[in-house]
């Protein structure tokens, strides 16, 4: 039958093929069938044609399948179909494509998928892509992602970005990155991410990434979180941080952080709290350090502390330092402690207050002292 006697068979005619015959047609035949024929074959019908005669399809002829039929080829029948043929497909025919369909597609065929038909594929298609699928995705094709899309991906899926791809995205799809979906990216996706692009994320997002993720974040990178994205990162997060990143803080960050985030800083964090820094500390900052942490602060470091921050010290805090840290006090330092902070002085840090310091010392200080504190200033 030629391709011209096939174009002139009425629909009734047409039901009367098996799949078999179908299947049995040469390509020079299915040539003849127009977009209406092909629509009203059965399901049943189109088995039987092969991925070869699927290939051979003109846009035009494709055009009359409707999403139903397309939802009946199996994975080899689109594996026929070429990038350019997918490309050509209406929205509307792409919605009867099932998500395991989506994953069987190649790189290839992916490559031809317009914009807009992958901005109509629903949520529940999107789940069928596999990491290697999104791997391939271009720009242009990834701009269509919405927050909602990006929210619904697995962590599979997200490590198939490329730093490259996730570069790309802009603020309003990286919304959709959940706190859990932040804790799986790899270090390589993270350093991608721009100062910008972390600025932009919300102080819930940023409580789902680990200390190891937050670790290898660069200092420029670190800039771009702000005050509240640091002053949201819980007490795990910060474990492990070194003290270079304490000390590349910004004043910002830094005057940001709460009590309780400097209470839980180890002493090797500690480190990089320089004087100038201790300083520019707020009282309500202080007042969340332990008096371990106090003793553990080198000379150079208490340095920073002002006699009116001194004196704003609890006794519980100062009992804590140790001797040659006193030592180290200068006169000015010295005159911040009110004599309820120097009678809670035990006997070994007595030790370190020098002569001078002994000299400095006005008669409102010398008040509360214990007749042994005395005896010691004799």
């Amino acid at each position: 039958m030629r391709a011209s006697q096939l174009q002139g068979l009425a629909d009734s005619q047409l039901n009367g093929l098996g799949s078999l015959q179908l299947q049995g047609l040469a390509e020079t035949q299915a040539d003849g069938l127009t977009s209406l024929q092909l629509q009203s074959l059965a399901n049943t019908q189109l088995d039987g044609m092969t991925s070869i005669l699927l290939s051979g399809l003109a846009d035009s002829q494709l055009d009359g399948m409707r999403s139903l039929q397309l939802r009946a080829l199996s994975d080899t029948q689109l594996d026929g179909l070429s990038a350019d043929q997918l490309g050509q497909l209406a929205d509307t025919q792409w919605n009867g494509v099932t998500s395991l369909q989506l994953r069987g597609l190649s790189s290839t065929q992916w490559d031809g998928l317009q914009a807009s038909q992958m901005e109509g594929l629903a949520l529940t298609q999107w789940h069928g892509l596999s990491s290697a699928q999104l791997t391939g995705l271009a720009d242009t094709q990834l701009d269509v992602l919405s927050s909602v899309r990006l929210a619904n991906f697995s962590s599979i899926q997200l490590r198939g970005l490329t730093s490259l791809q996730l570069l790309g995205l802009a603020d309003t799809q990286l919304d959709g990155f959940s706190s859990l979906l932040l804790r799986t990216l790899a270090d390589t996706q993270l350093d991608a991410m721009t100062s910008g692009q972390l600025a932009g994320l919300a102080a819930t997002q940023l409580r789902g990434m680990t200390s190891v993720q937050l670790r290898s974040l660069a200092d420029s990178q670190w800039t771009g979180l702000g005050s509240a994205g640091v002053k949201g990162l819980t007490a795990s997060q910060l474990d492990g941080l070194s003290s270079i990143w304490l000390q590349s803080l910004t004043d910002e960050q830094l005057n940001g952080l709460t009590a309780v985030q400097l209470r839980g800083l180890a002493d090797s964090q500690l480190d990089g709290l320089l004087s100038l820094r201790l300083a520019s500390l707020a009282d309500s900052q202080l007042d969340g350090m332990t008096s371990l942490q106090l003793g553990y602060l080198a000379d150079t470091q208490m340095s920073g502390l002002s006699s009116a921050r001194i004196k704003g010290l609890a006794a519980t805090q100062l009992n804590g330092l140790t001797s040659l840290q006193l030592t180290s006090f200068t006169t000015e330092q010295i005159a911040g402690l009110t004599s309820v902070l120097l009678r809670s002085l035990a006997g070994t840090q007595w030790v370190g207050l020098t002569s001078v310091h002994f000299g400095s010392l006005v008669e409102t200080q010398l008040d509360l002292l214990t007749s042994a504190q005395l005896r010691l200033l004799a």
